[in-house]
């Protein structure tokens, strides 16, 4: 059964959902619960960091947040995290960072909503 699009504005492609169902069937769940782990404890990571203004390790946690959100099929988040990556790379405009460091947050809350509700439908 196919989660239903609840929102105006998929924050995950419900093609790469069905597709990832396919191709990995009963391991899906596996997969989905081990991003919505991991993302949330990357978040974190990257709010820590910032305090810390340890913009090195903010680099490698958002480049391994990027991979995992493209690879379960997130739309927005892989670019938010793109520009924090360019932000960081950019000294110039650090102060722009909370604030895409927020839109990732929202965006990932999202993600996550989503596929607990995805999970969900696969159980019915």
């Amino acid at each position: 059964m196919q989660a239903s699009q609840s929102s105006s504005h998929d924050v995950v492609s419900q093609e790469r959902l069905d597709e990832l169902n396919t191709l990995i069937g009963e391991q899906l769940p596996l997969v989905l619960n081990t991003y919505i782990d991991t993302s949330s404890i990357n978040v974190d990571e990257l709010l820590n960091a910032q305090e810390r203004r340890d913009y090195i390790h903010m680099a490698s946690v958002c480049h391994k947040l990027k991979g995992s959100a493209s690879s379960i099929g997130a739309t927005n988040l892989p670019q938010l995290c793109v520009q924090l990556e360019e932000l960081l790379n950019q000294t110039k405009d650090i102060n722009e960072i909370p604030k895409v460091l927020s839109m990732i947050q929202t965006e990932n809350s999202a993600i996550i909503h989503t596929l607990k509700n995805y999970l969900n439908s696969l159980n019915t």
